[in-house]
């Protein structure tokens, strides 16, 4: 919404400053409600300004960071049952990482280390479901790494944030 302003705004409010309102710029003030809405926050200000002056809050001393720091990490620490479910929606992240982090170590260890296929080679069948495994492996994670893991973890953050936000907790009955 664009605010409407007023020629003789400036005056009012140089008139407020000055501290003497003439008859006329009383009058204005009743009709204009820009300047009316602008006296108002001038007087707000002044008001705000007076008291922080009488509180002296400029020259309060903040805190230092250490007492800070220290005083987080003297406070109890939350309950277990408190922990386990803020931290239930990243459990399926952890799992999914796991996972693919062991499939990415088996084909790296399988691709890239011919001792250890030379011990599965010995016999022709299973270096034949070696091979398959690695071919596949190869190809599911040339495809995953770059097009389906992104999305499914987008879209899986996305629905567990819905559902975690669409519960409310119940309240009982018994108020007061």
């Amino acid at each position: 919404m664009k605010k409407k302003n007023c020629l003789s705004e400036q005056e009012v409010l140089n008139s407020l400053a000055a501290g003497d309102l003439t008859i006329e710029i009383k009058q204005h003030l009743k009709t204009c409600p820009s300047c009316k809405e602008s006296a108002l926050l001038y007087q707000w200000m002044k008001d705000f300004q007076k008291v922080s002056r009488q509180e002296k809050t400029a020259e309060k001393k903040l805190p230092d960071a250490e007492y800070l720091w220290g005083k987080a990490f003297s406070l109890k620490t939350p309950h277990k049952e408190l922990v386990k479910k803020a931290m239930k929606p990243l459990r399926i992240y952890q799992v999914i990482s796991y996972v693919i982090a062991i499939i990415a170590l088996l084909y790296l260890v399988f691709a890239y280390s011919p001792g250890i296929r030379g011990l599965f080679n010995s016999s022709p069948v299973v270096s034949m479901i070696l091979a398959s495994l690695s071919s596949m492996t190869r190809t599911l994670f040339k495809f995953f790494s770059f097009v389906i893991i992104p999305v499914i973890i987008g879209l899986l953050s996305v629905v567990i944030f819905t559902i975690i936000t669409g519960f409310e907790p119940k309240k009982s009955g018994n108020t007061g």
